[in-house]
């Protein structure tokens, strides 16, 4: 879904043949909206905690929004899981394809643009 870039379903053959949904997620929207633990979501801009929200990067420190006790988790409190991304469906020659697409600026949730 656009919301998150959130891949809520994909479904596999088993060794019979049979296809079944291999996503772990929730049946609703409002669900990964409210409660959403991560679930199939792009993270960003950096997946995992930053220690207390802060980092150096060429001798200068950054201050970033928190969101996890006094740390940055995946990206802060309105990381890349919780904004809409363009979408667009792509036909290639062999398969089909999405492309997923989000404008993050310099500054946003306290991390720099390089």
């Amino acid at each position: 879904m656009t919301y998150g870039g959130i891949v809520v379903s994909l479904k596999v053959p088993d060794k019979d043949g049979n296809f079944g949904d291999v996503v772990l997620g929730y049946d609703k929207f409002d669900d990964y909206v409210k409660n959403n633990p991560f679930f199939g979501a792009l993270v960003g801009r950096y997946g995992n905690r930053i220690a207390r929200g802060k980092f150096t990067l060429d001798g200068k420190e950054y201050t970033l929004a928190v969101n996890s006790g006094l740390n940055n988790l995946h990206g802060g409190p309105v990381g890349f899981d919780k904004r809409v991304w363009k979408a667009t469906t792509l036909l290639t020659a062999d398969v089909p394809a999405l492309q997923l697409n989000l404008l993050s600026k310099n500054g946003d949730q306290g991390f720099p643009a390089i």
